[in-house]
């Protein structure tokens, strides 16, 4: 008796496969084309959990999924999916291997489900450019999920313009990556918007005339500055969460700015302490510029800057009063960051290392710049986030100089954040105790520290008139809540990401 086999899809809640396997087991391949109604009734009894469903169609599971979805009326089956991710690496991982397919078998399957899919909220295409999907094959598919909220496609030519016409009234959430220098206006223009979350990478920002006052939370590429950023405080004028990518250090300068080297040598380079004419001319013709608001991002809340040009922070020309900023490390001085701190005016500052310059050399990249708090007396609370790969050196070799870069910054609230669920042993509390007072001699505006992995906080430490005394864990959770000071994302530091399996897989439209 021969059966079938069908891997797990990545997504699959475990109780619905669980049966589904049981069953499929003890079929013959001719009892296959009766599963259909056992199906139905498996989606009655199970219908309280199916709601949640969602795939990535990646590797084998695009096999498996055909497999599950192959029979008579398989359509039916889909009707309950409600998220589904088509990653870049789909035909890679496909046409190799035992269950390779060809690239025309793979876009007939994935057409097949997507018109079978029908009840869609949530739709991310990575690499549409892989797919090559015809334009109004594409549009028809968007336009038949009337209940899609969330679109995010990558890899964006100008072939397809106008795919979002019908759709784009509909969604809450959208993300675009453009591989060509295309015109957002054509894929953005829409009579009525309900937009919440808007990214947006590779377009020319400059001639856009659209505004969305309904966005409250940006992520886009800035290529050029500050123009770019200037287009997106018209557009985004009530943008309260505001995330930078400087993907490749190639964002540039304006022209208009670049003429005069001297100029441009003094206002972006010079040390914050140093008040000569020639920086108070540059950065006032630079804050000066006509297209810039006075009044841009008044609302905001939060400003994250990532990438490996962070170090372009001055160019950005923003003057706005932002509660809190988060940066990665870079490879520059850090009185750039001084500066921008010194016009952004935060209260917390969310600092991520970055990556080691090597396992061996024991010396961590991108602390110095936690020198500019000395020159940064708004910032109050300062969270650090470390990685496990930083953890383990920073534990031996990093943290200890800490002390010294915040030795007379304003700081009194310090968060340690490691991305890992690493126990908190009895080594690694005595260390963090060790630190606690290494920071309180040194520091002397510190009156709380505390250690989180994930969102517990396992150690932590508040200054009391009678001393440093020990929090309970629910005490550390309020003070981390109250303070706001918790990492908006946590991502892989540079060196982390590197060695991970997805690095080259795709231009990833990272979700908020």
């Amino acid at each position: 008796m021969q059966t079938t086999t069908v891997w797990r899809p990545r997504g699959l809640p475990d109780l619905n496969f669980d049966i589904l396997l049981q069953i499929i087991s003890l079929l013959t391949l001719r009892d296959v084309a009766h599963l259909t109604r056992t199906c139905h009734a498996l989606r009655r009894a199970l219908a309280a959990e199916l709601p949640r469903e969602g795939v990535s169609l990646e590797g084998r599971h695009l096999t498996s999924f055909l497999a599950f979805t192959d029979v008579k009326h398989g359509k039916d089956r889909l009707s309950y999916f409600q998220e589904l991710e088509l990653p870049g690496s789909t035909h890679e991982t496909m046409s190799s291997g035992d269950q390779a397919m060809s690239l025309k078998d793979v876009k007939r399957a994935l057409t097949t489900i997507l018109h079978s899919a029908s009840n869609l909220r949530s739709l991310t295409i990575l690499d549409l450019n892989t797919f090559s999907f015809p334009p109004k094959e594409l549009k028809t598919t968007l336009d038949s999920f009337l209940r899609l909220r969330e679109l995010e496609i990558s890899g964006i030519q100008k072939k397809y313009e106008g795919i979002l016409v019908d759709v784009l009234p509909r969604l809450h959430t959208l993300g675009l990556d453009f591989l060509e220098d295309c015109d957002p206006n054509v894929y953005l223009k829409a009579g009525q918007c309900n937009l919440c979350q808007v990214t947006l990478y590779g377009a020319t920002l400059k001639g856009v005339s659209l505004s969305f006052p309904s966005v409250h939370t940006v992520r886009a590429c800035p290529m050029n500055l500050p123009s770019d950023i200037d287009a997106l405080t018209h557009i985004f004028p009530n943008a309260k969460d505001v995330v930078l990518d400087f993907l490749c250090d190639s964002s540039r300068l304006d022209l208009e700015y670049r003429k005069n080297e001297r100029e441009h040598y003094y206002g972006v380079v010079s040390p914050p302490w140093i008040d000569s004419d020639a920086t108070r001319r540059w950065r006032d013709r630079f804050l000066a510029r006509p297209k810039r608001k006075a009044d841009a991002w008044q609302d905001i809340q939060s400003l994250r800057l990532v990438g490996v040009g962070t170090d372009k922070v001055r160019w950005l020309g923003l003057t706005c009063h932002v509660p809190r900023v988060e940066v990665s490390s870079w490879r520059a001085e850090y009185n750039r960051l001084a500066a921008m701190l010194k016009e952004l005016r935060p209260r917390c500052l969310v600092f991520h290392p970055g990556t080691l310059h090597g396992p061996r050399s024991h010396r961590l990249y991108g602390w110095v710049l936690l020198f500019a708090l000395q020159f940064s007396p708004s910032v109050t609370r300062l969270a650090i986030v470390l990685c496990q790969r930083g953890m383990d050196v920073a534990s031996k070799h990093g943290l200890s100089t800490v002390s010294g870069y915040l030795r007379t910054s304003s700081v009194s609230f310090l968060l340690l954040r490691l991305q890992s669920n690493l126990p908190v042993s009895k080594e690694l509390s005595d260390e963090l105790e060790d630190l606690r007072a290494v920071l309180s001699r040194r520091v002397h505006s510190l009156k709380v520290f505390l250690f989180q992995t994930n969102d517990d906080v396992h150690l932590g430490w508040m200054k009391k008139p009678e001393g440093w005394v020990k929090v309970t864990e629910d005490e550390g959770r309020k003070l981390v809540a109250s303070e706001n000071i918790c990492p908006a994302s946590i991502e892989p530091c540079e060196l982390c990401e590197r060695y991970a399996p997805h690095f080259l897989a795709s231009r990833l439209v990272r979700k908020f």
